[in-house]
């Protein structure tokens, strides 16, 4: 995905699809998974595990929503064919970094195992905020089975269990190292997954799928941490279910379905001030915060490509409704037109999403309550993160030339309402969801392609990115004097972070 124009890898290996901030949906193998999948925040799936991906950051079909920074859709599974296959690999590079992966599958007749497995080591798995790259250490582990049956020529059933799991610690300043800290940090996943795929004819499918899962993740601090010892415990149980069918006819390929998402949110944070000459005079030397909320999604939507021609017509329709601290739901088409000129062998396209994304749910609970007041009640400013409402467009060419060279090229341009960001406590992985009042990020995207040249194939590629936001910010945590700067600056804008 990083090889991709107007996809930036920075910060803790954070994704910022064209300027967006933790808004990248990853649907694996069907299942969409809405939070924080950094390293620092959420489990990852392997590498050498995906089978192949599609990536969108404009012209997105009605299916997907909530995270609308960049999706990104991941298949794990293999196709089916009699016997056993499989495949090893091991790896190994500075930082005394060391990786080991297995997956194998068999196929019998009507029936289809399969697994893998991986685990890697690093004393390298945050960027580090010194140069001597203190306490930086990270093991990471991913262990999945699944197993599918036809069941009739036209019926088949697929089981998926999947375990992730990665405990890492927080690198230290030269202070803190020098105090003796160690904050260490740990996030695990178990998900179990069913799908039914039933063929009505060779136009016409339909497609059930459900998923459970439990995550969690926490944050450790000794007794020698500075300025603060913090220990969190934030969990959730999440059951998904989403059910579509498919029919091919003619020039329009429909695509209509329904899903609803329901996640228990539990949150346990406390702090031990141990430098008060860090926070504001009057700040409380210890706090402790327990809650838990329910949390509910639905959405419908409906979506037809059609074919005329040398014209290619994606459209769609999307209604969501989300409900947590905000009670809120929206209707957003979508729609990609593409035209295909034949004797210059090019393709002009131009797409419009209509967006409603929803904010991060890490600390969200944490960030809004009125037990937070406590801690500076004459300073302390509770402003709810409100959901993201936008417009993006795209333009763009993709020519081939000389029967082996691909050339892309894309202008868009985002308008966004509360624009969704994050806040974090100083160089830890906790953070708080925020949002500005509105942002404007454009750019362009350029890449060269040799996808295959007697032995040789290759890329090129260069993007740039204009973004601003304006004031006032709502969400996160703001006390004494921030508080007063963050209610004080109620207009005017500042560049975005990827910028």
């Amino acid at each position: 995905m990083n090889s991709q124009p107007g996809w930036l890898y920075e910060g803790n290996a954070v994704l910022h699809p064209r300027g967006s901030e933790y808004q990248t949906q990853f649907v694996v193998d069907g299942i969409p998974l809405t939070d924080n999948r950094s390293p620092g925040f959420g489990p990852v799936i392997e590498a050498d595990d995906v089978e192949s991906m599609s990536i969108y950051t404009a012209g997105i079909p009605a299916e997907y929503g909530r995270k609308m920074g960049g999706e990104v859709a991941v298949n794990t599974l293999q196709d089916s064919q009699q016997g056993f296959h499989g495949q090893a690999v091991l790896s190994g590079g500075s930082f005394d970094s060391a990786g080991a992966f297995a997956k194998g599958q068999y196929v019998w007749g009507k029936n289809t195992l399969g697994g893998s497995a991986s685990g890697s080591m690093t004393e390298h798995y945050l960027n580090p905020v010194v140069p001597q790259n203190f306490s930086n250490t990270g093991t990471v582990g991913d262990f999945s089975m699944n197993y599918a049956r036809d069941l009739t020529p036209n019926d088949r059933v697929r089981f998926i269990v999947r375990h992730e799991l990665a405990r890492y610690d927080i690198p230290n300043e030269m202070v803190q190292q020098a105090a003796g800290q160690r904050q260490n940090a740990d996030n695990n996943e178990t998900l179990g997954a069913a799908s039914y795929e039933h063929l009505f004819s060779s136009n016409a499918t339909s497609d059930l799928r459900g998923m459970v899962r439990d995550n969690s993740n926490d944050f450790y601090s000794n007794q020698e941490s500075t300025p603060i010892i913090v220990l969190q415990h934030n969990w959730l149980r999440e059951g998904y279910i989403k059910a579509s069918t498919t029919i091919d006819h003619g020039r329009n390929e429909w695509k209509a379905g329904i899903e609803s998402d329901n996640i228990f949110l539990n949150e346990m944070l406390n702090y031990n001030i141990t430098d008060t000459t860090q926070f504001d005079p009057g700040t409380p030397s210890e706090f402790t915060y327990h809650a838990n909320r329910p949390y509910m999604e639905q959405a419908v939507f409906v979506q037809d490509q059609i074919r005329l021609h040398n014209w290619t017509i994606n459209a769609g329709l999307r209604w969501d409704h989300y409900q947590l601290l905000l009670n809120q739901q929206a209707l957003h088409p979508r729609i990609a037109i593409s035209h295909y000129f034949q004797k210059a062998d090019a393709v002009l396209h131009f797409s419009y999403d209509r967006i409603f994304q929803t904010p991060s749910f890490e600390n969200i609970l944490l960030s809004s309550s009125p037990l937070v007041a406590s801690i500076d009640p004459a300073g302390f400013l509770n402003l709810l993160v409100q959901l993201s409402k936008g417009d993006y467009y795209e333009a763009g060419l993709n020519k081939s030339s000389f029967g082996h060279l691909k050339l892309g090229s894309n202008y868009f341009r985002r308008v966004v309402d509360n624009y969704a960001d994050d806040s974090q406590i100083f160089n830890t992985t906790i953070s708080f969801p925020i949002s500005s009042r509105n942002a404007i990020l454009y750019g362009a995207e350029w890449k060269v392609e040799v996808p295959g040249w007697h032995h040789l194939s290759g890329f090129g590629s260069y993007s740039y990115i204009v973004g601003n936001v304006w004031f006032p910010v709502t969400g996160g945590l703001f006390f004494g004097s921030n508080a007063s700067q963050a209610s004080s600056q109620l207009t005017g804008h500042v560049p975005d972070s990827q910028d």
